[in-house]
């Protein structure tokens, strides 16, 4: 090596003081960073980092031979990466390392055949007529459910506790109680949802997550055979929501990973679309680690709309622990996976369509009118 890492880092420490450069550029092609999001990047140029977390870096890093000035920016050649530095204190992540490609070495779960998230195509879907409705118990009470809102390093999550918030029917084997909802967002409005429908993604999705109730609690209930029902919202750009306000007015009080705060309770089914009539349900798993295949999911057709500044609030005020600084928490979803053997099933005419080409159910009835008549 031409230059010693102690060298490297007087260098940079320098470089730092006379204010050569606002930013340190990491040229590896490959890596983590090129999915935080410290400044506008490209996978071919690698990434940028703030200087103010230089310090933090350099002790993480095995460098090659040489650091040289290029445009009053100093050009780090990066040999090797320790990824598990993404979060501190997990085992996993979602990019690097420890991402979502290599979780199945610490949670064998994840490697599973019926893992979670898929594409919904809607053109293949199976029409299941007898899943009918689901019924929400309480959805639209407001007294006796305290709402815990929590930074937990990977996402927002708001916990429930009261156990009389419950779904039944609509193909579910008995009542399954609600715990929790959570969101998973992306850094651009083009990605962000976990699941998608017809190959296209959303800058957000939220889930409900409920146990069966013959299992007391969600963390018995998540290892089990359909021990959990988890309901997906998908969400557009549109109007300022403000049935979300009371979650994201208090972000400034969880910006911190680990950091929770009450806030006023609110109706559930406030969260949720006017029209919950139409859903796809198919069997899957946690998205997250440990990926147990237990899980009843519900995607609703219906989407949510909340405006630019609302999803803005969720990419730059929650933050995770990166290296003893902290980073915003962003495009925290997992890649799809495989659907393999299993089926995707619709409980409704107009929850079958072609991609751009929405078939509803009056269209079916009328086809059937015309052709009946014809026969006639």
């Amino acid at each position: 090596m031409c230059c010693s890492v102690a060298g490297i880092i007087s260098l940079v420490w320098s470089q730092k003081k006379q204010a050569v450069s606002d930013n340190y550029i990491l040229t590896d092609a490959h890596s983590p960073c090129v999915s935080l999001n410290f400044l506008p990047i490209t996978r071919e140029t690698g990434c940028f980092l703030k200087p103010a977390l230089t310090d933090r870096i350099l002790p993480w890093i095995d460098l090659t031979g040489f650091a040289t000035m290029r445009s009053g920016a100093i050009v780090l050649s990066v040999l090797t990466i320790n990824l598990n530095y993404i979060v501190s204190g997990n085992k996993w992540a979602y990019t690097g390392e420890i991402g979502p490609e290599n979780w199945g070495r610490e949670y064998p779960h994840c490697d599973g055949t019926s893992q979670s998230p898929i594409n919904i195509d809607t053109s293949a879907v199976t029409l299941l007529s007898t899943l009918g409705q689901l019924v929400f118990t309480n959805y639209d009470i407001v007294t006796d459910v305290n709402l815990r809102l929590e930074n937990n390093g990977h996402s927002v999550q708001v916990d429930l506790s009261n156990e009389d918030l419950s779904i039944s029917h609509g193909g579910l084997d008995g009542v399954y109680k609600a715990a929790q909802f959570h969101f998973h967002w992306g850094s651009a409005d083009q990605r962000g949802s976990e699941h998608d429908i017809n190959g296209e993604l959303f800058p957000m999705e939220m889930h409900i997550v409920h146990y069966a109730e013959r299992f007391g609690n969600a963390s018995t209930a998540m290892s089990e055979d359909k021990g959990l029902a988890v309901l997906g919202f998908l969400f557009e750009v549109g109007e300022h929501n403000t049935h979300f306000d009371e979650i994201i007015q208090h972000f400034d009080e969880i910006r911190n990973q680990d950091d929770s705060t009450n806030i006023t309770s609110f109706q559930l089914k406030s969260l949720m679309p006017d029209n919950l009539e139409v859903f796809y349900r198919y069997s899957g798993s946690l998205t997250t680690p440990p990926c147990y295949e237990s899980v009843v999911w519900t995607i609703f057709k219906e989407t949510l709309k909340v405006s630019e500044d609302q999803l803005n609030a969720f990419r730059t005020k929650i933050h995770h622990e990166l290296l003893g600084g902290k980073v915003p928490v962003s495009d925290d979803y997992r890649p799809l996976q495989k659907l393999n053997e299993r089926i995707v099933y619709t409980n409704a005419f107009s929850g079958i369509y072609s991609a751009g080409t929405l078939v509803q159910s009056s269209s079916y009835i009328l086809i059937i009118c015309a052709l009946a008549a014809f026969i006639a």
